[in-house]
Order: structure tokens, then C-alpha cells, then sequence
């Protein structure tokens, strides 16, 4: 059989590829289905997120701590120097149990305070670590998941998960009813409030704080000595 020239060019430019087909484990993922709770995480996750990256919780934070006011600032500074350092949500399936989780960083202080020597500084953002601190934190950003009402406000908890855990346009009927406060009662939200060295980015995380979303339970606070 003769081969054009024309024919063995274009042959030549659009060589042959060897196919293969995917391997076991990618297979598996190919058939795996995603289930309404893993989209439901994920969007939690990623809200959780971007509600902390926006920063309106630091303003309410600002509000509810007081005890830097002792020291001649202003209540506005809590906005500057707290950062979001990190967050999840994750499930836990032996306790059914989800936690929001973040890192708090008390990054640096006010404009003023940059004049003053390192130990200084360091020490008075110390100072700013401490229980009434780590509460009204993690009070703020729950207050601001739900659009800054109450934590124990039942009618926002269940809009909240029933944006997040929904199909998008209908309703399967065998929904249970109850389902959303479900999702609260095994909620919490935990808050690891650190600090860092002015020239050190590493952060340091000595006070935690938790609180269930149901329940009406104040906060509680552990002491983390491994930090």
C-alpha cells in the first residue's frame, strides 16, 4: 500500500499516543460517589473560611474584651492585630462529632508599640493571651457564622446547615425534619488563641477555648502546656 506524501505528513504531525487505562486506585476514586454530607463539609469549610478572612468577627472581639484598655489603648486596635491563622472543619466518625477549628494569632500590636523594645512588645502581647480574651474570641466568631446572632439561636443554627446541606433547587422527601438541629447538637466550635515573636513567624498557641453550638453551654478553656 502506498502512502501519500501529503498523508504521511499530517501522519507525522499528530503522532500516535499509547492509551492506558486508570490505575486500580484511581479507578476506585472514578467510581466513588460524593455524598450530600461530604458536599455539606466542604462548603462548611470553605464558609468557615472565608467568614474569618473577612475579619467582621474581630470588631465584635474588640467589643467584648476589655482588659486593653487597661493599658491605654483603644478598643479598635483588637482589629489590627488579630489573625486568622488557620481553620477546618472536620467530622469525627467514631464520636460523631464536628469541630470548626482556628488558630488565633495576635500578629502585632499598634503603631505606638512598634517604638518599644522586642522583650516589651512581647510581653504585652502576652498579657493579651489569657481566658477573657480567648472567650470573647471564640464567642465573636461563632456570633459571626450565624450573621452575628446568638450561638444558641436555634432558627439561625438550622438556616446555617440547611444552606450547606441541601441539593440545590429541591428537597428530597425522606429529608429527616429534624436534621439541622442535628447538626448543631454535634457541632462545636474550638479556638486556639496564640501569639508570635515580633521577628519569629512561627506561632505560639498556650490557650484554647471551646463551646458547643446547642446546649446554651458557656465556654470552657484549657491551658495548652505542649505549646
Amino acid at each position: 500500500m502506498k502512502i501519500s506524501i501529503p498523508v504521511l505528513a499530517i501522519l507525522l504531525l499528530f503522532p500516535f499516543t499509547s492509551l492506558a487505562d486508570p490505575s486500580p486506585g484511581i479507578k476506585w476514586l472514578q467510581n466513588e460517589p460524593l455524598t450530600l454530607f461530604d458536599f455539606g463539609m466542604h462548603k462548611a469549610n470553605n464558609d468557615f473560611e472565608e467568614m474569618l478572612k473577612k475579619g467582621n468577627w474581630k470588631v465584635l472581639a474588640s467589643l467584648l474584651r476589655d482588659k486593653h484598655k487597661e493599658d491605654g489603648d483603644q478598643s479598635s486596635d483588637l482589629v489590627e492585630i488579630l489573625k486568622h491563622d488557620f481553620s477546618s472543619v472536620r467530622y469525627d466518625f467514631e464520636k460523631n462529632h464536628i469541630l470548626f477549628e482556628t488558630l488565633i494569632l495576635i500578629e502585632r500590636l499598634t503603631f505606638k508599640d512598634s517604638f518599644k523594645k522586642t522583650k516589651e512588645i512581647n510581653k504585652h502581647r502576652k498579657s493579651l493571651v489569657d481566658s477573657e480574651m480567648c472567650k470573647s474570641v471564640t464567642v465573636s466568631i461563632a456570633q459571626a457564622l450565624f450573621v452575628f446572632k446568638k450561638v444558641t439561636d436555634e432558627n439561625a443554627q438550622e438556616r446555617w446547615f440547611r444552606e450547606r446541606f441541601s441539593h440545590s433547587g429541591f428537597q428530597n422527601i425522606g429529608r429527616p425534619k429534624s436534621l439541622e438541629k442535628e447538626l448543631g447538637r454535634i457541632s462545636e466550635i474550638k479556638v486556639h488563641l496564640g501569639f508570635g515573636d515580633i521577628f519569629n513567624l512561627k506561632g505560639h498557641y498556650p490557650i484554647s477555648c471551646s463551646m458547643p453550638f446547642a446546649g446554651g453551654r458557656p465556654v470552657s478553656v484549657t491551658k495548652n502546656t505542649k505549646f
